[in-house]
């Protein structure tokens, strides 16, 4: 319910400006976090229960619809990645592992992510370029906790490396 209604306030504000570049990244945003959600309830095995969890937990204004999600859902996750190949998020069905370990998958999906706003911010001027650094300073602090998470776990430096995400810059 919070996620719905904090992805319905910040499309709205991206629709507000008018700005095509802003609310492709929202549409972006949005189609990646259903990405996500539908991966973790295929994850959890819960059938038909969680057929419908997944259609209370969807969020609305992505490019990708309802429908692409439930079919998917249906399928199972290879269905989900056979799914997801021809579309813009083709590089997520190309994560390595079977199963595709999640925090690669979290990574290739944040990793996409910026590699749109990274596209978007080539705009010299408007808010394209107040919004990239925005999300730049965001990528920098979950950086900052993944390098630190990672020190207090013990773990090694490769696979810290694997784990931080691309930056705006």
């Amino acid at each position: 319910v919070l996620d719905r209604a904090c992805y319905a306030y910040m499309a709205a504000a991206a629709e507000a400006t008018g700005d095509e570049t802003l609310i492709a990244w929202m549409q972006v945003k949005i189609d990646l976090t259903n990405i996500l959600t539908t991966l973790r309830i295929l994850r959890m095995g819960m059938g038909s229960v969680g057929e419908a969890f997944l259609e209370e937990a969807l969020l609305t204004g992505g490019s990708l619809g309802m429908k692409f999600f439930t079919d998917a859902y249906e399928s199972g996750e290879a269905g989900l990645w056979d799914a997801l190949s021809p579309t813009a998020y083709y590089r997520l069905a190309h994560v390595e592992g079977d199963p595709r370990p999640l925090y690669a998958v979290e990574k290739a999906c944040d990793d996409l992510y910026m590699d749109k706003v990274r596209e978007g911010a080539r705009v010299p001027f408007g808010a394209p370029v107040a919004g990239g650094y925005l999300v730049g300073c965001e990528t920098s602090v979950k950086n900052i906790r993944i390098i630190l998470a990672a020190k207090d776990a013990g773990l090694d430096n490769t696979v810290l490396r694997e784990r931080v995400r691309v930056s705006y810059v």
